[in-house]
């Protein structure tokens, strides 16, 4: 079911030809964008919010595309919604906004990039989404959740490379986060995301919890399951 990227670059046709057909740009600026967004996310601070992570989503926006209500503003926000990235920060999607509306300098309606915009802030996943596309795009931002326990563990520990924290508070805002998530009626909000990858998702997360607290997390990022 999962084909595990490794080593990936983030698809430069494929965000021109975005671009060109929304905005309405020649390709050298489309160019010159992606270029801009690639700087950040292949930046060495990037560990788990990298060109890999974009790249992952577009898979999975790929397999739903169909069921989208504008499936371009839905790939323009998820190209866009980790570009801004410092961990602790707690407006890294708003600025990540901005800066989509930088880019587009203008040139899309009011009500077009407010959408865009809306679609990038609901992957802050602090509020359940309230269009069906945005039910889509924090899906598809949370699936890796449902990988293989060794994917799993192994985007876990990236994430945790990003941060400054030492690991008692690390991890305890980590598993806070964790248990909000478990705590939902259902893990995802869409039919498709949650018959495909609800159950594994849960299982990764409850394990995971049970690890730290039980100190073996260490140990086990060795071992296989």
């Amino acid at each position: 079911m999962w084909a595990i990227l490794e080593g990936v670059c983030m698809n430069r046709e494929r965000f021109v030809d975005l671009w060109r057909r929304v905005v309405d740009s020649d390709y050298e600026e489309a160019e010159a964008i992606f270029n801009r967004l690639y700087s950040y996310y292949d930046s060495i601070e990037r560990h788990y919010h990298s060109a890999e992570h974009i790249t992952f989503c577009l898979a999975q926006f790929d397999k739903v595309k169909a069921e989208l209500d504008d499936p371009d503003a839905v790939e323009l926000a998820l190209w866009f919604h980790d570009v801004i990235y410092e961990c602790g920060a707690q407006d890294n999607e708003l600025q990540s906004s901005e800066y989509f509306s930088e880019c587009s300098c203008k040139r899309l309606s009011e009500l077009y990039n407010g959408k865009v915009r809306q679609l990038i802030m609901d992957t802050t996943h602090k509020a359940p989404p309230k269009t069906h596309d945005g039910r889509f795009i924090v899906d598809i931002d949370l699936s890796s959740i449902a990988l293989p326990w060794p994917e799993f563990l192994r985007d876990t520990m990236n994430v945790r490379a990003e941060s400054p924290l030492c690991d008692n508070e690390y991890y305890q805002r980590q598993i806070a986060f964790f248990t909000a998530l478990l705590k939902r009626p259902r893990f995802f909000y869409t039919d498709y995301f949650e018959k495909c990858y609800g159950k594994q998702a849960k299982q990764n997360l409850e394990r995971f919890i049970l690890e730290v607290k039980h100190g073996r997390l260490n140990s086990q990022e060795q071992a296989a399951p």
